[in-house]
């Protein structure tokens, strides 16, 4: 009786200093910001830093992404009108994408990002839409 009291014991300490967040919740917490940014069914890209995102870790991000903001439709490539980009570390938009294909619309300073494709979008500068970057944490303000 006294070992198996010792066993609770020990049991119950694991379970107070376990994780009180799963994988899941931190990922959904991780998206979460671009929610109410998207408007649902909206259709979007999806890039990674990741090797690819067809399998492995890249794909568990896109997974995860679609979940975590469905009814928004994600799909496995960048060449949608908007992107969904989920890196390891946050990115700087005025430097890091300076001379790539995409606009940074929203960060979320936790390396997720909406992005804008250049290719099939005109430059900002013409649309006058003003600056396109705005952190998800101002309200687009």
């Amino acid at each position: 009786m006294l070992s198996g009291s010792l066993t609770l014991r020990q049991e119950i300490r694991l379970f107070r200093k376990s994780p009180k967040t799963d994988q899941v919740t931190s990922y959904e917490r991780k998206f979460a910001g671009l929610k109410g940014v998207l408007p649902p069914h909206t259709a979007v890209g999806f890039t990674t830093d990741f090797a690819t995102i067809n399998y492995g870790e890249g794909a568990m991000e896109r997974f995860i992404a679609q979940y975590s903001l469905a009814p928004v439709l994600i799909s496995n490539d960048s060449s949608r009108p908007l992107v969904i980009g989920s890196f390891r570390k946050p990115l700087k938009p005025e430097s890091d994408f300076s001379d790539s294909d995409f606009i940074p619309i929203v960060s979320l300073e936790n390396g997720v990002m909406l992005l804008k494709n250049r290719k099939l979008n005109p430059p900002v500068a013409e649309t006058g839409m003003g600056k396109p970057l705005f952190k998800a944490s101002d309200g687009g303000r």
